[in-house]
């Protein structure tokens, strides 16, 4: 069984287009190994249509930045 190591990373607290590269670069970096798995994003809001809203943003945003 191959051993793999899972990397977590949290996000809080919005976004800045100016740093996106530091805030989310290691997001990347960890997504563009040979290993890399399945980036999930996942977003917590009371409001069902809010958590949706904000999972697309940062879908968007990652496609942005060619994840």
């Amino acid at each position: 069984m191959e051993n793999t190591q899972n990397q977590i990373f949290l996000h809080g607290g919005g976004d800045s287009p100016a740093a996106r590269s530091i805030a989310f670069g290691r997001f990347v970096q960890a997504f563009m190994t040979p290993a890399h798995g399945p980036l999930l994003i996942v977003a917590a809001d009371p409001d069902m249509d809010e958590a949706r809203a904000t999972a697309d943003y940062y879908r968007a945003l990652f496609a942005g930045l060619a994840v």
